[in-house]
């Protein structure tokens, strides 16, 4: 993807368990922001994860994270399964790209056929074992 492009559908799902403090879900949300001020998104899924989906805010034609409510919860283990199982069976694979933004300290699913649309955006030093891994300022 490159800034300015038009996108169909972005997943973003944020690791909200016990081991992200309230700073690190900011930054997460902070980097959320930049997303949407970057491209020309016609739907945002802003996902919150544990070990289980604890919500999803869905939002049409974002433009900037500043007027959009975005209600996050967690605080339990890490599961990264219940992203990828949203995109299964709510979108049914449709969409543009998944950005999971986390430590990396978890549960990973088996290997999707998709994996070419997932990026890890991680904050310290956990591996992944698909897809395109970022590494978040520390």
């Amino acid at each position: 993807m490159k800034g300015g492009e038009a996108v169909e559908s972005i997943v973003v799902a944020i690791d909200t368990s016990g081991s992200i403090d309230d700073k690190m879900i900011k930054e997460f949300l902070t980097e959320v922001a930049g997303m949407i001020q970057a491209y020309k998104i016609e739907t945002l899924y802003v996902l919150s994860i544990d070990a289980a989906l604890q919500t999803t805010n869905k939002f049409k034609n974002p433009r900037d994270l500043r007027t959009l409510k975005v209600d996050i919860k967690g605080g339990g283990g890490t599961d990264f399964r219940p992203a990828f199982d949203f995109i299964e069976d709510v979108l049914r694979k449709q969409f543009t790209v998944l950005i999971y933004i986390t430590d990396a300290m978890g549960t990973f699913p088996d290997t999707p056929q998709y994996q070419n649309k997932v990026i890890w955006c991680v904050k310290g030093d956990g591996k992944v074992p698909f897809g395109k891994r970022v590494q978040l300022g520390d």
